[in-house]
């Protein structure tokens, strides 16, 4: 059931989850920026959808009692083939009321208009936990999160890597099974080799070329360095392997190479911001840029 608010619309907000279903756009959570009081208490557990048809928005008043506690900063995926959300941890209030780094994971259906708990504790701040029975990922928020197909089983695998813990960040990568209902840790089989290292607030998309399924990445924030980066990197499911594309280190928007006669365009380092693929092409779109010169 869709509450008509007439003219409201969502209060002045950071951090939230946004996904789009046919031609209709979906907001959930947040931190309200408008006089805030508390970085722990001012989170929104608000559902939202916007009608591109009608330019109005409606509170969504989802069916049941159960729904994650308010946070901003989610990981998150929304599968088109199933019309469903999920979403894992965030900054907010845990189910035992606790405030702070979170590790539940949710399911929101838009056919039911219903949330669903998958798992995760019922409290903040929690760690890793890499036991081989019942292993989970720790809380954290700002990590990228994506659905892939499996090489063991017809149903797809949901992907988390990175994000901010409460004992800095992480560079692990995550697998879940649907069917199981567990996560399984990658193993690092590059340390030696390039890895993205320890960064946030990265945003992700398939990658462009249908045929290799991997992963593409670009930019976010490097905790070792203190800034936003450009750098590209892909993931290869199958070896896991980070392969880093290309990182434009000069800070300016334009990079010439000596022996090529065009210039190439590059991205300025920067975090927050919106990334998308379409077949052979990708898009970055505003966020918080820095320059390296």
């Amino acid at each position: 059931p869709v509450r008509n608010l007439g003219g409201a619309s969502p209060s002045l907000r950071v951090g939230s989850t946004v996904w789009t279903v046919d031609s209709d756009l979906f907001l959930f959570g947040g931190r309200f920026t408008a006089k805030p009081t508390s970085y722990f208490s001012d989170n929104s557990d608000e559902l939202w959808s916007f009608s591109t048809s009608k330019s109005t928005w409606q509170r969504i008043e989802p069916v049941g009692g159960a729904a994650p506690g308010p946070r901003h900063d989610s990981s998150s995926f929304f599968d088109p083939a199933t019309n469903n959300l999920f979403i894992f941890g965030g900054f907010g209030v845990s189910a035992s009321g606790e405030s702070g780094l979170l590790n539940d994971m949710w399911k929101f259906s838009h056919i039911e208009r219903k949330w669903t708990r998958i798992g995760g504790p019922d409290r903040a701040f929690e760690p890793d936990n890499q036991n081989q029975t019942n292993s989970w990922p720790g809380a954290r928020k700002s990590g990228v999160m994506w659905l892939q197909k499996s090489l063991n089983s017809s149903e797809p695998v949901i992907y988390l890597y990175g994000g901010r813990t409460a004992v800095g960040t992480s560079n692990l990568v995550w697998e879940f099974s649907l069917e199981k209902l567990r996560w399984i840790p990658h193993p690092q089989r590059d340390l030696d080799a390039y890895l993205p290292g320890s960064t946030r607030e990265y945003a992700s998309a398939l990658y462009p070329d249908p045929s290799s399924l991997n992963l593409q990445m670009y930019g976010g924030w490097s905790e070792s360095e203190a800034c936003p980066r450009n750098a590209l990197w892909s993931y290869d499911h199958h070896s896991f392997h980070w392969t880093r594309i290309y990182e434009n280190r000069i800070g300016t928007d334009t990079v010439s190479f000596e022996n090529d006669s065009l210039s190439l365009l590059w991205p300025l380092p920067r975090r927050e911001f919106a990334f998308a693929s379409s077949p052979g092409r990708s898009y970055v779109v505003a966020g918080e840029c820095i320059s390296l010169e």
